[in-house]
């Protein structure tokens, strides 16, 4: 009878409507609950009352912003669609954790059939981390759909033995774009280990490539380094003359946050400092 169940195609449902609800009722009630989320949440907020689409401050208006624009600018799009911020910083998020979700049972049940799609869809969905990211205010869950899809397209080249066609580069170098403006370089140190381990291992027997060639690789980290150095000058620029007064969603959070310089063991660490010193 379990084997049926497993089987049985119409099994995915009942447990797609169950991720989803235990996706979207998780991390509720919704708040801004820590300074990460409202980093994130600034960045799209800045973009749509102070028109910043490019170039952001921090939530605390201590310098320029560390997060790259494109989850920002689907939040800000978002916005525009539904007027609530709540669902425009957490949709993407969820959107991505309810696709990586649906590929992996996709992927897995026609590699090795329908029990392994449930499986694979199962164990991606009900732990204990990817509900808790699905609703955040953070860049994870996209970062996470980039990196997934990109090694799913490696691993369909791998098992079709088949080479790398200019589509599926260019296909590569809008995966690794999109994964640069989610979270930056970073991307990088998610892939290449796994693939240069591959690449070694291969060398000493024959078999496909999981390498698609420099230029998807090498053209955007350079793009990256050019873009850098542009970003720091021309924010810098336009901090001196576009200083404002932070928002009420970074005040708040700010306000959440401990201040240990006035903790009695902080103190006490202070008095012996200057002890020694006058010693």
């Amino acid at each position: 009878m379990t084997k049926d169940l497993l089987e049985n195609k119409r099994t995915f449902w009942p447990l797609a409507a169950l991720m989803l609800v235990l996706f979207s009722v998780t991390n509720l009630p919704w708040e801004l609950d820590d300074y990460d989320q409202a980093k994130q949440a600034w960045t799209s907020y800045e973009m749509v009352t102070e028109g910043h689409w490019f170039y952001q401050r921090t939530s605390t208006d201590q310098g320029v912003a560390t997060k790259p624009p494109l989850t920002g600018w689907t939040s800000a799009a978002l916005f525009f669609v539904t007027r609530s911020w709540d669902v425009a910083w957490r949709l993407p998020s969820l959107l991505c954790a309810l696709l990586i979700a649906f590929m992996l049972f996709r992927s897995a049940s026609r590699a090795y059939g329908n029990v392994a799609g449930l499986i694979a869809f199962a164990a991606f969905g009900f732990n204990l981390l990817s509900p808790r990211l699905a609703t955040l205010v953070r860049s994870d869950m996209p970062l996470a759909l980039v990196i997934f899809l990109i090694g799913l397209l490696i691993w369909e080249k791998i098992g079709n033995g088949e080479p790398w066609a200019p589509r599926e580069r260019w296909l590569m170098f809008g995966l690794l774009t999109a994964g640069m403006l989610i979270k930056g370089p970073i991307l990088y140190a998610f892939l290449l280990p796994g693939i240069v381990v591959y690449q070694l291992r291969k060398s000493k027997a024959d078999g496909p490539s999981a390498w698609c060639g420099w230029w998807p690789w090498s053209v955007k980290f350079a793009g990256r380094q050019r873009k850098q150095k542009n970003y720091a000058r021309d924010s810098l620029a336009h901090l001196l003359e576009h200083r404002r007064p932070r928002v009420d969603v970074a005040r708040s959070v700010e306000a959440r946050r401990p201040n240990f310089s006035s903790h009695p063991a902080t103190l006490s660490a202070g008095r012996c400092s200057n002890c020694a010193l006058l010693e």
